[in-house]
This record gives structure tokens, sequence and C-alpha cells, in this order.
């Protein structure tokens, strides 16, 4: 073995990695600044974008001696997953772990790549370099110039090394061996495909000497949400200094300007962020020869007597988990993809995102802020596998499946235990820390983040009672989520204090129902998981809705989820492949195949169906007059909708129009509608489409947000005359053929395919 062992000690997760910080790019002072263009930055590098030299082994005991110096034999783009080049084999399971469970060891066949990308630089002596990956699967080890740097895990993270020291002027050599699995990987057992290798950029970043290390954007609003406090905590590499702190507004206009190690400010009316209306103000804080532009929202996140309120308004989420996922890319994932997801969502009234079961690319909470979606950000842990083992020995585990083993009580009780496994090791504490601090600092300055969750499915105990806790006294401005604190191990008494959710997944209403009702229930009730998007499904969202509306304390779900994920098969047919297309064993066969979108974003019907449960406007009948409920939390539906109209009187129209109504956000009001200008009627509906008049850069103009169809009266209604004669007197004929069955008689004749399954044919 070339490496050390680090990848099989739970308790080693970094070597010269630099602390966990906040996600930013420093511009050089009078550049044009912006957050969402970093490849502009005067001091960021780019190394990937481009092919880098790579070598696959079959197990990393395959790795030679001499790998620093031996040539690579073929080369892969970078970022990209090393199953999606043709390297290895894409593997596909849920729950089950892709290997043996025996942790923390894993399998010695362990595959490993590695990679190599040689760059011209031309260091400067008063700089400072740092080397960025912000996302490889599994573990990984980095050198420069042939010198060992650092070594990093945690898959969908940044890892940030110091090569100052390393980099020469002139040709430099970066070698970056990645191993498929480590320890960490029992933390990474989420429901998708397993990929491996550099799936996010790379790049360097060119610091001052005494470099801005980290900051912390805070704001708090008064009671009246009248007024805001914004305060900006920071840290340098060595000692504080001096920082010209700006802020402007929405509209661009500037509102302060201090100089201070700290900032600290007052201000007065704030306009307020939410996902309706994402008013962003403008923070630039240069420092040295260094400015760091950061867009900040003002908003209000709390529990008020059980009810979640944002901006003192009850909201719901309306919410998908979303996966960073393409057939043909994998994990690697662009902003223009990520944008395509956004816009769908936005097309389909969806307002928030879980992102599972990891934190997704470090500039898609900037997408969100920007273009409204509030977020719960999710830390990369899952050891859902935990729960099929029995853990005997540190060396040996059985299955529960085991015939053997047939008290069902017992089986129940121990699968919970082993859930929990990780969950209470004592030698995964750290590891789950190290995963909770790197969620947390990346995306801390991230206005549409409101809630941090725990991960998932990890089972409960001492060690996510820790990272509650640690949350909570890092940041007292958002909620905390980890659905499951609801299984009770055995052996431990759960500490819930530092959660602010009951949270549950797939439960029937009738859970929301008892819930709800109990006034010992002292938490909101959220669905991190509800109404799995399989096949046909999705049918029962309007009865969770109909019981969500019923109660305040119930603030919404997350659907699982939001596009079916299933890579290319190898053989250039453009088809995609599910659990075991690719020898992968063990495996879940189709049941990637869950989500809202197909793979290449195509909706699906039950889409659709959701979008429409989701309107954020809904007619209703009282009496004989009309009215409209705004489902929106902050928006008036005279600034966003033209309601369209048309009263149909026997099938034909009677009337249509459009018009406008002022109706505040959670309020009803009339609508003006005329339905009784044809007493004669026997069946008149009315239909009613909203328009969006809103503008968003995510919408089309005069985007449909939804429909109702209302029954007004419905008596004496009388079957259209047929012109055709009465199939009641005309016997069916029925012709078998081999490919196809016909159905006919005088009027009809139907044929349907026996090999598609379907009628081909209705006249």
């Amino acid at each position: 073995m070339i490496l050390p062992q680090h990848f099989e000690n739970p308790e080693v997760l970094h070597l010269n990695r630099q602390p966990h910080r906040a996600y930013f790019v420093p511009f050089a002072k009078g550049q044009n600044a912006d957050s969402l263009l970093r490849e502009t930055s005067a001091f960021f590098t780019a190394l990937s974008g481009k092919n880098w030299d790579f070598t696959y082994y079959h197990s990393v005991q395959a790795l030679p001696e001499d790998f620093l110096t031996a040539p690579l034999n073929t080369q892969i783009p970078v970022p990209s997953n090393w199953q999606t080049q043709g390297f290895d084999q894409h593997h596909y399971t849920n729950i089950n772990y892709p290997f043996p469970f025996d942790p923390p060891f894993v399998p010695k066949e362990n595959p490993c790549g590695h990679y190599r990308h040689c760059f011209d630089f031309e260091p400067q002596a008063d700089k400072r370099y740092l080397l960025n990956f912000e996302g490889v699967d599994s573990c990984f080890f980095v050198y420069v110039n042939q010198q060992f740097v650092g070594f990093g895990q945690i898959s969908h993270s940044t890892n940030e090394f110091e090569i100052t020291d390393h980099l020469k002027s002139g040709k430099n050599q970066l070698d970056v061996v990645v191993l498929k699995w480590c320890a960490g990987s029992y933390l990474e057992d989420q429901d998708k495909f397993r990929m491996s290798g550099i799936f996010r950029d790379v790049y360097l970043l060119t610091r001052d000497a005494n470099y801005l290390h980290d900051f912390f954007i805070k704001t708090e609003l008064n009671s009246a949400l009248t007024q805001a406090t914004l305060t900006v905590e920071t840290q340098f590499a060595q000692e504080k200094q001096a920082i010209e702190f700006a802020l402007f507004d929405p509209q661009g206009a500037e509102i302060a300007r201090q100089q201070a190690t700290t900032f600290s400010l007052i201000l007065d009316n704030p306009i307020l962020w939410n996902a309706e209306n994402p008013q962003l103000y403008r923070l630039t804080i240069a420092s040295g020869n260094e400015v760091i532009e950061q867009k900040i929202g003002f908003r209000k996140i709390e529990v008020d007597n059980g009810v979640l309120k944002f901006n003192r308004q009850a909201i719901k989420f309306k919410g998908v988990n979303r996966h960073d996922s393409d057939p043909a890319t994998g994990y690697a994932i662009s902003r223009e993809q990520a944008l395509v997801d956004l816009a769908l969502m936005k097309q389909h009234n969806i307002n928030a995102i879980r992102t599972a079961h990891y934190p997704n690319a470090p500039w898609f909470s900037e997408l969100c802020d920007q273009y409204g979606f509030y977020l719960i950000a999710e830390s990369d842990i899952e050891s859902h596998g935990a729960s099929m083992a029995y853990v005997a020995t540190p060396e040996k585990s059985i299955f529960l499946n085991d015939p053997c083993v047939n008290d069902d009580e017992k089986i129940r009780q121990q699968t919970i235990d082993n859930f929990c496994y990780f969950a209470r090791a004592p030698e995964y504490k750290s590891a789950i820390l190290d995963r909770t601090f790197a969620n947390v600092e990346r995306d801390k300055n991230r206005t549409s983040v409101v809630i941090w969750s725990l991960g998932n499915e990890s089972g409960y105990g001492e060690n996510f009672e820790a990272a509650a806790a640690w949350i909570k006294q890092r940041d007292h401005s958002r909620l905390v989520h980890y659905e499951s604190s609801i299984y009770q191990h055995s052996q431990h008494q759960n500490d819930v204090s530092h959660l602010d959710f009951y949270s549950e997944m797939y439960p029937a209403t009738e859970s929301l129902d008892r819930y709800c009702t109990d006034p010992t229930k002292t938490k909101p009730y959220i669905l991190c998981e509800y109404t799995h998007a399989m096949g046909n499904s999705n049918g029962d969202a309007e009865d969770y809705w109909q019981t969500f509306e019923k109660y305040e304390k119930s603030c919404g779900g997350f659907v699982w989820e939001w596009c079916d994920h299933a890579p290319y098969l190898p053989d250039n047919s453009g088809r995609v492949g599910y659990g075991g297309d690719f020898g992968d064993t063990p495996n879940d066969g189709n049941f990637c195949m869950d989500g809202l979108v197909s793979q290449d974003r195509i909706p699906h019907t039950n889409l659709l169906e959701l979008k429409n449960v989701n309107r954020p406007i809904r007619a209703f009948r009282h009496d004989d007059k009309i009215f409209v409920k705004n489902y929106w939390d902050f928006t008036n539906l005279a600034d966003a909708v033209t309601i369209r109209y048309t009263v149909m009187c026997d099938g034909k129209i009677s009337n249509q129009g459009e018009l406008k109504v002022n109706c505040p956000p959670k309020e009803s009001t009339l609508l003006p509608i005329s339905w009784r200008d044809d007493d004669n009627a026997s069946f008149v509906t009315l239909d009613l489409d909203y328009i969006s008049t809103q503008p968003h850069p995510l919408l089309q103009d005069s985007h449909r947000l939804g429909f109702d169809q209302l029954i007004l009266r419905s008596g004496n209604w009388v079957q259209p005359k047929n012109t055709k004669k009465s199939t009641a007197l005309l016997p069916l004929k029925v012709t078998e053929h081999d490919q196809s069955i016909v159905i006919e008689n005088d009027v009809y004749r139907y044929v349907f395919n026996k090999n598609q399954g379907i009628f081909t044919e209705v006249s």
C-alpha cells in the first residue's frame, strides 16, 4: 500500500485542509464584482473545465510506487464522474451499502483514479495561494510538484488547501489520487447512483498575505419588522485589520459605508426578502487589495406557538427534494443545468427545496437567493444501510434477514438500534460534527437557507444531539431539522430540545390531524418527504394539501423527489439504465425512477397535477356568489395576477373576459362575474385561468399559474342527440389477429395492439 491508511480511520477527517468557511470569491479593487460570475475575478484561476490526464486502477493497491512520476494513460474532463467516462461501473442502491458492512473498513479491491493537471503559473512573493476542490467522491490525496499537500473527504463539501510553499514559477504539476470508498462512505449512503471522482470545480484563489479568511453576516429584525440590525463578524488569516464595508439597497443606491474590523448597522424600514419577492441588498467588503461582494436579504424565521413563521406570516413549504443529477454528466452540474431545474420549479408553483441529502453545489444557494426559493440545507450524512446489519463485534456483522431470527419485535427494535449505530458510535462523532460544520459554515451567509438539516435516515443519538446543539450555538437565526429523531434507541433517551420541528416521512393525513389537534405538541409538523413520485403517483397530493391548509401548525412538505436519476447506458443508444443494468449488485432496480421530471427534465404528468394543487389562487362558490382565496403569503393578487374567465352554458360560451381583483395574502374576495344570463341553460360552468402579470426571470410573460372549473348549475342535464345509431341495439364483433384485437359494430371500431398494450385506433 503506497498511500497511508487515512481512508479507513474515521477520526482522520482531513490533513492540512483550511478551516471550513463561507463560500465566496474575492475580486480585485476596481473590478466589476459579481459573486455569480467568479470566473471574471483576477484572483480566480480555474483549473477545471478542461481535460486532465487520468489513469484508473481497479484497486488502490495497484497504484504504482512511482505514481507521481509515471505517465498517465488517458484523459477525462474535470469536473466529471469517472463512471460517466467509461471507467468502473455505475451502481444504484437505495438502503444497502454497495460494499460489505464492516465499519470503518472498506474492500481491499477499492478502485481509485489518479488525476494529473499541469499548468503554468507565476506566484507572487507577497501573495498566498489556496487550492479549492468543491466536490470529490469519496476521499482524495493531493500533491503539488510531487510533494504531499493534504488529504480530504466529505464528497459534497469544499476542501481548501494552502499551497503557497509548493508552487513555483512556470510549469506546476498537480496530482490527485481519488478513492472510490473510505470510512466516510458509511455516512454517504444516500438513495442515488453511486459515482466517483472530481465532480465539482477545482481552482486557485490568490489572496493577500493577511487575507480575510471568513465572515458571518447576521441580520436580526425587530418583532414589528420595522428595523433590522446588520452585523458582519470577520476572521483573518493573521491579525484583524480595518475593512471598508458598503451597503447598497435593492435598487443599487448606497445607504451606508463604514471602516472597521466588524460591521454594525441599524436599518429602518428594510425591504424584506421572501421567496415570492426576493429583494436583495448588496454588501461589499474591501480589505487590502481585495473586495468581496455578497447579496443579502432581510427576513425573520421563527416558531411561534408551534407555528413556523416567516416575516411573521405562517407559511407552507411547497417543496421538493433535489439531487445534483444528470444522465450524461452525473453529479457534475453547471449553473445552466441548475437553472433549468429552478425554472421548472417556478413554473410549477414550487417554492422550497431540500438539498437531498447533502449540500448542493456552493453557488446553488446563491441562485435560490436570487430567484426566490426557501432552502433546507442538509449535511452530507446518511447511514441508512446500518439498519440492515447487526453489529456483533467490530470485526464481524450479520444481517437481520437471517432466517434464524424470527422474533418480530426483536427484529424491529434491533433494526432501530442498528439504524442508530453511527448516531451513537463515539468514533464517528467527530465525523458527524465535521460534516455539520462544513454544511453550516459554507452556506451561513445565504438568505435562502432558512433551515439547517442534520442529515437523513441515520438514526439518532449523542452524535446528532451534539451537532444540533452546536448549530444552535453557532447560528440562532435559523431553525434545525432532523427526521430520524423519531426513532427511539432502546438504550438511549433522545434529547430533541435543539430540534425545531416534528418531522416525518410518508404519513397518512390522519397523522397530521392527530398531531396538529394535540395541544401538547409545540413544534411545527413538517413532511421532509411525502407523496413518492414514482410511476402513476402523486394523486394524493390534493388530500395532503387540504390537510396542510387546515392547520397552521402544519408547514407543508417536500415531494420525493424532483428528478429521475438514471444515467445513460454506455452503448451510446441514448437509453438510460436502472439498478442492475450496469452489472451492479446489490441494487434496487428502477426505484431510481421516482421523480416529478425525467432525467432529461421532461415533466411527468404528476408534476402537472402538483402544479395545480399548489396553485396560489383557488376559487369557491358561496350561495350564488363566486370568491377567490389568495394562498400567497406576501403578494396581493392585484399586483401579480389577471383572472381570465369563461362562462359555459350547455357547452357554449355565454360570457368571458378578464379582471383583476384586490385581494391581500391569505384573504378571500368576491369575483364580480355575472353568470345568470341564460336561465334556460341546464349545465353551466365557470372556467378560471390565473395568469401571472408579475415579471420573473424564470417565467415567460403571461405564465399560467393554475386554473379552476366550478359547476354553477347542473340540473336537468340532457345528453346531446347522437346522430349515430344507438349502440345498445348493436352487438359488438370481436376479431383476434396475431398482433391485434378488433372490437367493432356499425357505429364504432376499436383496434387493440397486443404488442404495445394500447388501443391504436378508435373510430
